[in-house]
């Protein structure tokens, strides 16, 4: 299945093909440093998430796992402006994100975004290939973020089992 998407993406004469976008607004007081740590940490957890796809001068395309990887995490308070002007805003983000697209040659796919709209309001963002995840697993990678999010911010370090090897992400 992911040859057919990296087919798919390749033929694609426009950007954004199989970009996948999850957002929503978070109403409490967001730490974003514990927030930035639980994301790398599910990014050092899961192989998926360090993934590359390689295809030029090859006979099959390859996928390789990296490391280590520099999440994309942008943060930006928005506090100050209008309702109006931060849904504009995020908005136009969030078309300029599907338009960009992702090489699928670099490692992460992915991209995260948090936009403080409030006192105790955040709007998150996450921008990704949907050659790393299918909707099922969406919902395990953020449950696992948000459970070492919640331990993170209470200064608390956590260990989880680790994943499985050959397992689908996560």
């Amino acid at each position: 299945m992911q040859q057919g998407m990296l087919f798919h993406n390749l033929s694609a004469r426009e950007p954004g093909v199989d970009v996948e976008q999850i957002f929503c607004i978070l109403h409490e007081a967001v730490d974003a440093g514990a927030f930035g740590r639980a994301w790398r940490h599910v990014i050092e957890r899961h192989a998926i998430l360090r993934t590359s796809f390689h295809w030029r001068g090859h006979d099959e395309p390859l996928q390789k796992v990296h490391r280590s990887v520099e999440m994309e995490f942008w943060q930006q308070d928005w506090c100050s402006l209008a309702k109006a002007a931060q849904k504009n805003l995020f908005e136009n983000w969030l078309a300029a994100e599907r338009q960009r697209g992702f090489d699928l040659s670099k490692a992460p796919l992915l991209r995260l975004a948090l936009f403080r709209t409030g006192e105790t309001e955040w709007q998150f963002a996450w921008a990704f290939h949907h050659l790393l995840l299918d909707g099922r697993a969406v919902v395990n990678l953020l449950n696992e973020v948000f459970t070492f999010y919640e331990a993170f911010s209470r200064g608390e370090n956590l260990e989880l089992p680790p994943p499985r090897e050959g397992a689908p992400a996560p």
